[in-house]
């Protein structure tokens, strides 16, 4: 049992020490050009139970695009940045929108800023797009008319949750177990 985790032991350490490429073999192998976010749209409104979208088109001479990096910064809430896989036969040009899903209920007027951004196999970073987003009882403005229906293809879902922070203290048990905190009696 001893020498199987040993064995076990030694061929993770063996697999975690791999060496890993440099920036300049990185570049030699996949290309020096970074990524180009060169059109983007977003509605700056959206109602509660609405689908939110993000168009944008991004070009990189290399063709190495990999990821659509997004992260969400929201007041009183810590999101995981997400990553969206680019399909091979889009890493050169990538034109569409990405959709997020609005909760039918429970955010009213909030502020979230969607940052975007896209990453290719070199390492390289392209320029970051910041979208603000007010929930609130306004419909979402359509497309301009001057973006075309390539713009109309769905590159993929941003899978990010939103909530409100208003929410997390009915949820948390230290807070519902604090004798001082009367949750739904209302004076």
């Amino acid at each position: 049992m001893k020498s199987l985790l040993s064995l076990i032991f030694i061929s993770y350490l063996l697999c975690g020490c791999v060496p890993t490429l440099t920036v300049a073999e990185l570049e030699q192998k996949y290309g020096v050009h970074k990524p180009v976010i060169r059109r983007y749209f977003a509605s700056d409104t959206v109602r509660n139970g609405d689908i939110w979208r993000v168009y944008l088109s991004a070009h990189d001479p290399d063709g190495d695009m990999e990821f659509i990096a997004i992260t969400v910064d929201q007041t009183g809430i810590i999101y995981d940045p997400e990553l969206i896989f680019i399909p091979k036969e889009n890493r050169e040009t990538i034109t569409g929108y990405l959709y997020l899903h609005i909760p039918v209920r429970g955010i009213w007027f909030e502020k979230i800023t969607l940052s975007l951004s896209i990453l290719d196999k070199a390492g390289h970073k392209s320029n970051e797009v910041f979208l603000p987003l007010y929930i609130c009882d306004e419909s979402p403005k359509p497309l301009p008319p001057e973006f075309g229906e390539e713009f109309e293809k769905a590159l993929g879902w941003i899978p990010i949750s939103l909530r409100s922070p208003h929410y997390q203290y009915l949820e948390d048990p230290e807070i519902l177990g604090h004798p001082d905190v009367e949750i739904g009696i209302w004076p």
